[in-house]
């Protein structure tokens, strides 16, 4: 998609539960610019603040925030699992709350994701949330970095799709390994490549690794996971 087109867009996503903007990609502004030009309703739009780091922080301020729009009343099963803190049922509710208010074909999208921590905690709610979305709402995530799991899974099962990225990496990056081999990931800055650094923690990572996906982050740091 070196063009981009809303129609293109929506044909290649349609039926898929998650679309992933891989983190090399332009489309997030292409995308946001033409579908909020095109249309009036249908998206709601979400930007994970800097300071936000844990599920539930994250999950109550996008509460609040959806509020003034949605109506104060939106979110009680979401709001009643937050206290539990038991990261599947709060994706279960808010898939539930979300679909109660939702009449017609609306994305959900979820910008600057990498600003909470990709956990298992994380995995467990992102699994849950997908698995119960109505199928009017479909989840659009951006971010600068993105963990491979639990969205390589949901790949393979055709739930997801990538966008942004040729093929080839694409299927680097999300397909899932069945062998049980060592695996390393090393994530950088793309700014940061060719430095003395980057040429180290790549090295490291084509010897060591038996598969690498290499994401831009939005640190200076070289995170081996």
């Amino acid at each position: 998609m070196s063009t981009f087109s809303l129609s293109a867009f929506l044909q290649r996503t349609q039926g898929k539960k998650v679309v992933l903007i891989y983190p090399w990609s332009n489309l997030k502004t292409q995308f946001l610019s033409s579908y909020l030009d095109q249309a009036k309703d249908g998206i709601l739009y979400y930007r994970v603040p800097g300071e936000t780091v844990n599920l539930v922080d994250w999950i109550d301020g996008m509460l609040n925030e959806f509020r003034t729009v949605l109506g104060d009343k939106f979110g009680k099963k979401t709001s009643a699992a937050l206290a539990e803190r038991i990261p599947a049922h709060i994706g279960e509710a808010l898939a539930s709350d979300l679909g109660a208010v939702v009449k017609s074909e609306t994305i959900l999208y979820l910008d600057d994701l990498d600003q909470i921590n990709f956990d298992d905690e994380f995995n467990h709610w992102a699994q849950a949330f997908v698995s119960a979305l109505p199928e009017k709402l479909q989840l659009v995530i951006s971010a600068r970095m993105l963990s491979r799991h639990p969205w390589d899974h949901m790949v393979a099962s055709g739930d997801a799709v990538v966008i942004g990225v040729e093929t080839r990496k694409s299927a680097m990056a999300f397909t899932v390994d069945t062998d049980d081999r060592p695996q390393l990931r090393v994530l950088c800055v793309r700014a940061w490549q060719h430095s003395a650094e980057w040429q180290a923690c790549h090295d490291v990572g084509r010897h060591a690794a038996a598969h690498i996906g290499l994401f831009p982050h939005r640190s200076s740091a070289c995170d081996p996971r």
